[in-house]
C-alpha cells in the first residue's frame, strides 16, 4: 500500500510540475506529454530518483530526465518503426516529432533549474549527453537495445536522488547501479523472457545492496512493486 501511495504521489506531483513548466497546447507536444502524464504510463526516472529522496529538487530532476527520454523515444518511433506500428509518432512526421522533442528538451531545462546543485546538474548533463550519443548510434539498427540506452539516465536519476539526500560517494555509486538496473528492467521492452528475468533479477539485487548499505527501503519496495520478487 505504501509503495502504491508513493507512486501515486510522485505521479501527481510530476503532472503538476510538468504542466506548470510546459503550457504549450500544440498537438505534437500534447501527444508526447500524454506518454508521461497518462495514468497508463509511469514516470520511470522520477520514481527512481524520488525513491532516494522525495524533495522537490529531486522530483524536478527526475521529471526532466523523463521528458528527455520521451523526446528521444518519439524520434526512435519515427525512424525505426514501420508506419503501421509507429503510432502517433509516425503520423506527425519528422517535423512534428522534432518540434515536440525540442519543446520537451526546453521544458526539461526549465525543470532542472529548480535543482540548485551544480554537481548534480553536471552529472545529469553528462548522462543526457551520453544517452543522446547512444540514441544516435542506434538509429535504424535492428539489433539496438533500449535497455542499454536506458542506463545513463537511469543511473543519473538515482545518483541525483542520492546526492540530494546527502549520501556519501560509496552510497551514490550503489544508487547509480540501482538506477541503471531499474531503468534497464523497466524500459528494456525488446528483451525476451529470459533477458527480462535477468534484468529484473539484477535490479532487485542492486536495490537490495543499496538497502543493506544505506538502510533506505524505498528502492527495494519500488523494485518489488514494479518487477515482482
Amino acid at each position: 500500500m505504501m509503495t502504491t501511495q508513493f507512486q501515486d504521489s510522485i505521479q501527481d506531483r510530476l503532472r503538476h510540475a510538468v504542466q506548470a513548466s510546459l503550457p504549450c497546447q500544440a498537438a505534437p507536444v500534447q501527444l508526447a506529454l500524454g506518454a508521461l502524464l497518462s495514468a497508463q504510463q509511469e514516470p520511470v526516472h522520477a520514481l527512481i530518483a524520488c525513491s532516494l529522496d522525495e524533495g522537490d529538487p529531486t522530483l524536478h530532476v527526475g521529471a526532466a530526465l523523463d521528458l528527455v527520454h520521451i523526446g528521444l523515444q518519439r524520434l526512435h518511433a519515427r525512424v525505426d518503426a514501420p508506419p503501421e506500428t509507429a503510432g502517433a509518432a509516425a503520423l506527425l512526421g519528422t517535423a512534428g516529432n522534432v518540434l515536440a522533442g525540442d519543446y520537451l528538451t526546453s521544458g526539461a531545462f526549465k525543470l532542472l533549474v529548480h535543482c540548485n546543485d551544480l554537481a548534480v546538474l553536471q552529472h545529469v548533463a553528462d548522462a543526457i549527453t551520453h544517452c543522446c550519443e547512444l540514441e544516435c548510434a542506434d538509429m535504424g539498427r535492428a539489433d539496438a537495445k533500449a535497455s542499454a540506452r536506458a542506463l545513463p539516465m537511469g543511473g543519473a536519476a538515482a545518483r541525483a536522488g542520492a546526492m540530494l539526500a546527502g549520501l556519501d560517494e560509496a552510497a551514490q555509486i550503489l544508487a547509480q547501479r540501482y538506477g541503471e538496473a531499474m531503468a534497464a528492467a523497466l524500459l528494456g521492452s525488446e528483451a525476451d523472457a529470459a533477458d527480462r528475468a535477468s534484468l529484473h533479477a539484477a535490479a532487485l539485487q542492486a536495490a537490495q545492496a543499496l538497502q543493506d548499505a544505506t538502510g533506505k527501503t524505498r528502492p527495494l519496495e519500488l523494485a518489488r512493486a514494479r518487477l515482482g520478487g
